[in-house]
């Protein structure tokens, strides 16, 4: 298997001290933290071959110095995409440090408004942090540089993201875009189409953009009642195998990384050998390894 979104926080506060996007640390992140070496050990335990690392905003903000110095430890099983503000005076600098010098495969574009302790009543949204005029300088680096871009929508932002983000597809054919957690995808609307909505199934025509399918998906899907494997097929129906990945979210999502590969197994169950093979092993490697 191979795992396309997990987080990694160390104790090690000396070497990697917290700098979260508000400056308000998630609650319990470093209680029980998941650094790198417990990280692959699950791995090994769960047949896990690689896993892609994803800077903790909420724990770590644009700080993504303990991702890339963990996955330049062990390139044969780790790779880093790096959280970026592609508004900040020098993103463009700042994107050149993590992927070219440092050697991040991609970068996950969020606003600080999605930070631990930002009042729910205060969030706009807004898609300025990757639609606007300037953040689309970055667009061009990372296209000119195959690097991938990933979005991060909630609830609050979903519906007005996701329209925005069909003006910059049609812009950027050629960028290659995953959408975290199938953008939080309604589930609890059930059948038939599982919160596919319109918005979403547009994105479908834009062969570019990958969906990633996480436990945060799974649990809502249990949550809700239902049948995870009915919905697993109904969302490869829409996207396609070759654009489903699944990401466990160990580090951030509760439970044990053991239940978050059967959950994931158990959730393709549906689907032909070579549909399950792409979702759990090669959609992620032909995005974050496509030399």
């Amino acid at each position: 298997m191979f795992d396309s979104h997990s987080h990694i926080v160390t104790a090690d506060t000396g070497s990697y001290p917290p700098a979260p996007l508000t400056g308000t640390l998630s609650k319990g992140a470093l209680d029980n933290p998941m650094p790198a070496e417990r990280l692959l050990t699950l791995m090994d335990e769960n047949d896990v071959e690689r896993t892609v690392l994803v800077q903790r905003g909420t724990v770590y903000g644009y700080d993504n110095s303990y991702i890339v110095d963990s996955a330049a430890a062990h390139p044969d099983r780790f790779s880093a995409v790096c959280c970026l503000d592609a508004l900040a005076p020098d993103a463009l600098a700042t994107f050149r440090y993590w992927t070219i010098e440092r050697g991040a495969i991609g970068i996950r574009l969020m606003p600080a408004s999605l930070g631990a302790g930002v009042d729910p009543a205060k969030r706009l949204p807004e898609t300025d942090w990757f639609a606007s005029d300037a953040s689309l300088r970055i667009w061009d680096e990372a296209i000119e540089n195959e690097i991938s871009i990933c979005l991060f929508f909630l609830k609050f932002n979903r519906q007005a993201g996701l329209v925005a983000l069909l003006s910059v597809l049609e812009r950027y054919p050629d960028a290659l875009v995953v959408v975290d957690h199938i953008s939080n995808l309604a589930v609890d609307e059930g059948a038939p189409e599982y919160g596919i909505d319109a918005s979403l199934q547009a994105l479908s025509a834009f062969k570019n953009v990958t969906m990633k399918l996480s436990t945060i998906n799974l649990n809502r899907i249990d949550a809700a009642g239902l049948d995870p494997a009915l919905v697993v097929r109904r969302i490869v129906d829409v996207f396609g195998a070759e654009r489903i990945m699944w990401g466990s979210d160990i580090g951030q999502t509760a439970g044990s990384y053991g239940d978050m590969v059967r959950a994931a197994r158990r959730a393709t169950a549906q689907l032909g050998d070579a549909e399950r093979r792409a979702v759990l092993y090669d959609t992620a490697a032909r995005v974050y390894y496509p030399r």
